[in-house]
């Protein structure tokens, strides 16, 4: 069967690279959570896609949508596999379109303050090329050097200068998809649509509706002035009193990187704080000196403008890491690794429940004796992050679970009234919440799934979807 799909598409599609070989299949069925996440890795159901293509076109996607979809055959659209929630990993086998050959930048306008490009086109590239034109794509995740655009819109995720520019998802102006029927809804260039914008069907979507090929996104100008600033504060609460009181006064800053975490240098906590803002150069001074003020009416304490200018140099080094060891190596050569257990979770709460938030997961943490590594807030004072690992080396057949811990957290992150994901999507990891994360909603996804996709071949499982 698999050699009549293949032989079918490179008659169908000549144009187009089509393989079977296990290299190649291998090399594009896992992304990050395999290689960082093994106790979760573990556990999923996966089934390795028979073949992957690369189109370089639009039109060579729709014509492999129509192609799947008269045969029931699942489609798995990939971009950079710098995924952490599984959300490009096939269970059903199938079709896995790589979509790094969809690589232009198409247009940069200045005048418009927009970009059309590629969905496989890397967010690095992307943000160098807008240099040049003195333009500032406002997604600047950790994964810059690897994640793709489409990949960065289908998860809807959340960058470093989130705090001014908002997530991915919120900078899309219009998106070109191809649905599975093959047919092509074609991208808005304008910031406001006449009716129901269609763009937020897809954004986050993960690829169970459609294949994003294409996106118009929002750029801005590179500021006047850009300040960050570093400082350290005695206690969580302390730094976090600030962040409260930023939004409070209506004060919106580029930077907000705040965490409490074990450093191995010092063999102590340290709690700091990174704040960075953007604008002409008397509206960065004047919120400088009142953020310097907030800071040390909390009882912060500014620390070296080198401490600062070295969390920005190296806020990538993880995703230059990633690309170095992993990807730019062929799967068989990838080393064995054997990683400690650990979870990152990034919840959304009301900021009223924050600091409650975090003692109950402390209190249940040290119930069950799991270290904690990080606490923090990124962008928001409402986006709460805990870095937890296992470090139990004989824990009995009965002990609490690293994955249990972590679904009573995220579920009581839920009955706080807030979501139990804000950055990474939720893919294989998170589906089993989704239908208490969004009550009746789910059915609602479901019958837009499978109106959409009826013989539900767009990347299923995904979502909380079957």
């Amino acid at each position: 069967m698999d050699s009549v799909i293949l032989n079918d598409l490179r008659k169908l599609i000549p144009s187009m690279l089509v393989s079977s070989r296990p290299s190649d299949v291998k090399s594009v069925s896992s992304d990050a959570l395999s290689f960082h996440d093994q106790h979760h890795w573990e556990k999923l159901q996966i089934k390795t896609p028979q073949i992957v293509v690369r189109p370089t076109t639009t039109q060579e996607i729709a014509t492999l949508a129509r192609y799947a979809s008269d045969r029931n055959i699942p489609l798995v659209p990939r971009g950079g596999g710098t995924g952490v929630m599984g959300a490009a990993i096939p269970i059903r086998g199938g079709i896995l379109i790589d979509l790094q050959g969809l690589n232009s930048i198409e247009m940069i306008s200045k005048e418009n303050h927009l970009v059309v490009v590629q969905a496989g086109v890397v967010l690095e590239s992307l943000s160098h090329s807008l240099t040049g034109h003195s333009l500032l794509l406002g997604h600047d995740p950790w994964s810059l050097p690897i994640a793709t655009v489409g990949g960065a819109i289908s998860t809807n995720g959340i960058g470093y200068l989130a705090a001014k520019y908002g997530s991915m998802g919120s900078q899309v102006l219009g998106l070109e998809v191809v649905l599975p029927t093959g047919e092509v809804l074609p991208p808005s260039y304008s910031p406001k649509s006449a009716g129901p914008a269609l763009k937020h069907l897809f954004i986050g979507s993960e690829g169970c509706l459609g294949i994003i090929t294409r996106a118009v996104l929002e750029v801005f100008p590179i500021p006047e002035a850009q300040s960050l600033d570093a400082f350290m504060f005695p206690s969580f609460e302390h730094g976090f009193q600030v962040i409260q009181e930023f939004q409070s006064l209506g004060i919106h800053p580029s930077v907000v990187d705040f965490a409490e975490e074990f450093s191995k240098s010092t063999c102590q906590w340290e709690t700091k704080l990174f704040l960075g803002f953007h604008g002409i150069q008397s509206e960065v001074m004047a919120l400088k000196r009142r953020s310097h003020f907030l800071c040390q009416r909390n009882n912060g304490q500014a620390l070296p403008r080198s401490e600062a200018s070295s969390f920005w140099e190296t806020r990538h080094q993880s995703g230059e890491r990633y690309k170095r060891e992993v990807l730019d190596i062929p799967p068989e050569s990838l080393p064995i690794r054997r990683i400690q257990p650990m979870d990152y979770l990034h919840v959304s709460i009301p900021v009223s429940n924050i600091l409650e938030y975090r003692q109950e997961c402390q209190r249940l943490l040290d119930l069950n004796g799991f270290p904690i590594k990080e606490w923090s807030i990124w962008a928001r004072p409402e986006f709460f992050s805990l870095l937890l690992t296992d470090n139990r080396e004989q824990a009995s057949k009965s002990a609490t679970t690293m994955t249990e811990v972590v679904d009573v957290m995220l579920t009581m992150a839920q009955d706080y009234g807030g979501t139990m994901e804000y950055c990474h999507g939720v893919g294989l990891k998170r589906a089993h919440l989704m239908k208490r994360e969004i009550g009746p909603g789910l059915k609602t996804l479901d019958r837009i799934k499978r109106t959409l996709d009826p013989a539900n071949i767009m990347n299923p499982g995904k979502l909380g979807l079957n």
